[in-house]
């Protein structure tokens, strides 16, 4: 017990010279409560980079750092779901899914794009929860698939066939619950993953686009634009202030 309180008074002293704090848990609470409440503009205006100013040191190994405070994170967002109303086992399963989906990240850059979507993943649905709009478990079941294969083209027809019901059937009535078809739903989350990308990571538009199936450039351009009003180059400049070399003299 000794060791432990000698390496706490360490610990608290580095932090101490590094000017380094955590974050205050009122904000903490604050950014839970945004997830459960399902409030997702205050959680724009609120959310801060996975890894930034108020996050413990958690491991030297700034990978395992970072994959470590996403874990915590994931965990914590998930009891505070159930605690809104959220199924336990919808919770845990998205938990369980993100935990796995951060192990398999290679860098930081991953870990932060991914941190971004599992937060608004999970706020979207508590909102949804909360008007009453809750989709059926056949929706649930393809929304999880859609979330587990963003990176791959994904048909209609597969959707359907993993959810247990004929295109036709599917197609009704994710329509009915989601308000928008299956074919737009897929290609909106895979806009706000690539807005998450390239506000959180180095990747070019190009490469992301790639790693999220378009069949062309241009297609990716033409989508994103549709969805967020601008290109992914401007949207970076715009919002992220900086450009890869090679987005400098492209869209």
């Amino acid at each position: 017990m000794k060791s432990i309180e000698k390496m706490l008074m360490h610990e608290t002293f580095i932090q101490r010279e590094n000017t380094k704090t955590h974050a205050s848990p009122e904000r903490e609470m604050e950014f839970y409560k945004c997830v459960q409440q399902g409030n997702i503009k205050k959680l724009r205006d609120i959310m801060t980079p996975l890894g930034s100013s108020g996050y413990g040191r958690l491991s030297d190994d700034d990978l395992r750092n970072i994959k470590y405070h996403m874990i915590i994170t994931v965990a914590i967002i998930a009891r505070f779901c159930i605690g809104g109303g959220m199924e336990y086992e919808m919770a845990y399963s998205l938990s369980d899914l993100y935990i796995k989906e951060t192990d398999k990240c290679t860098s930081i850059q991953q870990v932060s794009a991914l941190h971004e979507s599992m937060v608004f993943d999970f706020a979207d649905r508590m909102r949804m929860l909360g008007s009453g709009k809750q989709p059926t478990e056949i929706i649930r079941k393809a929304i999880d698939y859609i979330y587990e294969n963003l990176h791959r083209k994904i048909e209609v027809q597969e959707l359907a066939k993993y959810a247990g019901v004929t295109p036709t059937h599917f197609r009704r009535l994710f329509k009915e619950q989601m308000g928008i078809t299956p074919s737009e739903y897929i290609v909106k989350k895979k806009i706000e993953t690539a807005a998450n990308m390239l506000h959180y990571s180095d990747y070019s538009a190009t490469e992301i686009g790639y790693y999220l199936a378009f069949s062309t450039h241009s297609h990716f351009i033409k989508a994103f634009k549709k969805y967020m009003g601008i290109t992914p180059r401007k949207y970076r400049a715009q919002y992220v202030g900086s450009l890869t070399k090679s987005e400098m003299s492209k869209d």
